[in-house]
C-alpha cells in the first residue's frame, strides 16, 4: 500500500482483530470509496424528467429506466412510475392526452 492508503487505512479504526481480514479491510476501503446513492435527489431527477427537443420516445423511455433503476422502487411499482412519468413528459400533449386515455396503459 502507498503512503495515501495507509492514512486512509488508520482513519478505519478497525479492531486490532480486524487488521489480517482481507474481507474486512476491502468492506471499508469499498464504503470510503463508492460513495452512497442519495435517493431522494434521484428521485428528483427521475420526476423532473421530460423528454426533450429532438429527443425520440424510445430514448426518452430507455432515460426513464435508466433513471428508475437508481430510486430503488417496489419491483411492482416501477414500470407504473415509469410510465406515468412518460405520461407526463411526453412532448407531444396529443399523444400524452390519448395515453392518458387508456385505462390500462402498460409499457
Amino acid at each position: 500500500m502507498g503512503s495515501q492508503s495507509e492514512e486512509i487505512f488508520r482513519n478505519f479504526n478497525v479492531k486490532q482483530t480486524e487488521v489480517d481480514s482481507y474481507e474486512v479491510v476491502k468492506a471499508k476501503f469499498e464504503r470510503y470509496f463508492i460513495p452512497t446513492r442519495n435517493v431522494i435527489y434521484d428521485l428528483y431527477k427521475f420526476n423532473m424528467r421530460r423528454q426533450e427537443e429532438d429527443e425520440a420516445v424510445e430514448d426518452f423511455i430507455t432515460a426513464l429506466h435508466n433513471l428508475a433503476q437508481n430510486c430503488k422502487f417496489p419491483p411492482s411499482f416501477g414500470d407504473e412510475a415509469i410510465r406515468d412519468r412518460m405520461v407526463c413528459g411526453i412532448l407531444d400533449k396529443r399523444v400524452s392526452e390519448k395515453l392518458q386515455l387508456e385505462a390500462d396503459l402498460t409499457i
